[in-house]
């Protein structure tokens, strides 16, 4: 940049979830090239943990969790704590014995990555503002948009979808 010219800001569309368009992005200069959103270390285990168990079904042998740790790359003594409470959640099941290990619930299909993120976190997406917060109430209105449509996406994202996706069966788009 020379003197007081203004940089260039990029507007996009982006696609995503069934090729439903989201709108429109800025992407300031002074900004990453990438859209980020910030994802606990705990949701991100969780869904590879899921997806793991995902994969695995409709196998009845349930999956011991060094096999699901190493399959999904995450710390067994963590993965313990992540699959008791995904277990008091409802959405996998344990057995014991020497043939013991962890399967889903409930078919792929119908677990959503919304589901493992409030099983571990409580919410999808969390937002809080100050109690005493100034915020005009458009804008709170606007930050609670925004954590809806981000619950909406993520329950419509099923582990089925993924494990197609991961198997190279994912979602065609036709030009």
């Amino acid at each position: 940049m020379i003197g007081n010219e203004k940089p260039e800001t990029k507007t996009t569309t982006v696609f995503c979830f069934d090729n439903i368009p989201v709108p429109s992005i800025v992407h300031h200069p002074y900004q990453s090239s990438h859209i980020s959103m910030k994802l606990s270390v705990k949701s991100d285990y969780a869904c590879r943990a899921v997806e793991a168990l995902a994969l695995h079904h409709p196998n009845i042998r349930p999956l011991r969790i060094d096999d699901i740790a190493n399959k999904a790359a995450i710390p067994a003594n963590y993965l313990v704590q992540i699959l008791i409470e995904l277990k008091g959640k409802g959405l996998i099941q344990s057995r014991r014995g020497k043939a013991g290990g962890y399967l889903l619930s409930r078919i792929p299909k119908e677990i959503s990555v919304g589901d493992v993120v409030r099983a571990v976190e409580g919410d999808v997406f969390a937002m809080s503002t100050p109690a005493n917060s100034a915020s005009p109430q458009e804008l709170l209105r606007a930050w609670n948009r925004i954590r809806v449509a981000a619950e909406n996406a993520a329950d419509n994202i099923t582990f089925d979808q993924l494990c197609a996706e991961a198997s190279g069966r994912g979602p065609m788009y036709y030009i």
